[in-house]
């Protein structure tokens, strides 16, 4: 694997972008299954009138990237 120039040899990498997962929202938290794009958590929190507090500009990506990956945009 090679992301952003980092090489994990030896490593198994798994992919979490547009695998199927869940959106939980209750009260002011949300819960996401690693898998699930960004642009569908901005989109589910839309129907509950929510937002989060800073969207980066590249919604195809998953929530796994954005939490194991400094994303910024």
């Amino acid at each position: 694997m090679n992301h952003f120039g980092w090489k994990f040899p030896g490593k198994s990498v798994v992919q979490t972008t547009s695998v199927p997962g869940r959106i939980r929202v209750y009260g002011g938290q949300v819960t996401v299954d690693a898998g699930v794009t960004l642009k569908a958590v901005v989109e589910r929190l839309a129907i509950e009138n929510r937002e989060l507090p800073v969207t980066p500009n590249f919604s195809w990506i998953s929530m796994g990237t954005c939490f194991f990956v400094p994303v910024h945009g």
